[in-house]
């Protein structure tokens, strides 16, 4: 019978053998997966800094341009909300006005023909009801107004957060919630709440100290100053 060395090895040793090998090859292998997964990744790391630089620029910019004008509708806002408080109010009266002077105030005035009709008719048969009549109704529009433009701050404010700092976001959201929380205590009446119009001081008192603190961020993260003025421009 003939001795056979590699039926020997294969017999003793070829199991580990084959291991061994399989196993040179399969690190190699790894090595080179691993090598090209490393540069790929890298690439994307890369990729991904360059496009945050890229969007932290663009942030900046789109800073520039709706910090003011949402500190121009929050300022039109709260002037628009006051109004409606009772030591503002409307200073107009309205009861030295002729019939031709309230059919050219009420043409003015966008909104459904019927409640101006009326205030028309009540003005002809007792100019001092249909004066408190009209001064009711402006005093309504103002109220929804004052609302419709408050939901547009908070719409506004959700769309464009994604270009705010966290610090300028919240201040936002603390200064919408304390004027719909005027708005709200405005638009109640409810005689048997004796806290109301200390509460509402307060609430008015809030608000300015929200509204300087929103201002001095704002400018300190775009390194300029915002008008006070209903419309600001930069």
């Amino acid at each position: 019978m003939t001795f056979s060395w590699s039926q020997f090895i294969l017999t003793l040793g070829g199991q580990t053998a084959i291991i061994a090998a399989f196993g040179f090859l399969g690190g190699e292998w790894i090595k080179t997966k691993f090598s090209k997964n490393l540069t790929s990744h890298a690439e994307h790391l890369k990729y991904d800094l360059q496009k945050s630089m890229v969007n932290v620029e663009q942030a900046s910019k789109k800073r520039h341009e709706i910090y003011p004008e949402i500190y121009s509708q929050i300022i039109k806002v709260d002037g628009a909300i006051r109004s409606l408080c009772p030591e503002i109010g409307f200073s107009a009266t309205f009861e030295d006005f002729n019939i031709e002077d309230i059919q050219s105030l009420l043409s003015k005035i966008e909104g459904p023909d019927k409640p101006k009709e009326d205030i028309l008719k009540i003005f002809i048969g007792n100019p001092k009801e249909g004066a408190q009549a009209l001064k009711s109704y402006l005093k309504t529009l103002n109220k929804n107004k004052a609302r419709a433009d408050l939901q547009h701050i908070k719409n506004d404010w959700l769309v464009y957060e994604l270009f705010m700092t966290q610090g300028v976001s919240k201040k936002i959201g603390d200064v919408h919630s304390l004027l719909w929380s005027l708005w709200i205590d405005l638009e109640l009446d409810d005689p048997r709440d004796g806290n109301k119009w200390k509460r509402i001081e307060a609430l008015k008192s809030n608000i300015i100290i929200a509204i300087n603190g929103l201002k001095t961020l704002m400018q300190e993260e775009m390194g300029i100053i915002i008008s006070t003025s209903p419309i600001s421009k930069i």
